[in-house]
């Protein structure tokens, strides 16, 4: 995990859930809202669109898993 420092316009932060670090913890937030097992609130479906297309999907999950493994790159 590590602080987000990644914030465009407030949006694609990746703190899905708000606890100030981006983690797996965000990631499984992502996906059950993908899958609809788990519904996010405008706020957190903001900070999890990393393409900031306005879109939710598996590219949001790819990115975001990138920037938890390398958080500096």
């Amino acid at each position: 995990a590590f602080e987000s420092d990644f914030v465009t316009d407030g949006c694609g932060g990746g703190d899905v859930n708000g606890d100030s670090s981006v983690d797996v913890l965000d990631v499984v937030a992502v996906v059950g809202h993908i899958l609809g097992t788990q519904t996010l609130a405008e706020d957190q479906i903001c900070q999890s669109d990393m393409t900031l297309d306005g879109d939710l999907n598996v590219l949001d999950v790819v990115f975001l898993v990138n920037v938890i493994l390398n958080p500096g790159g």
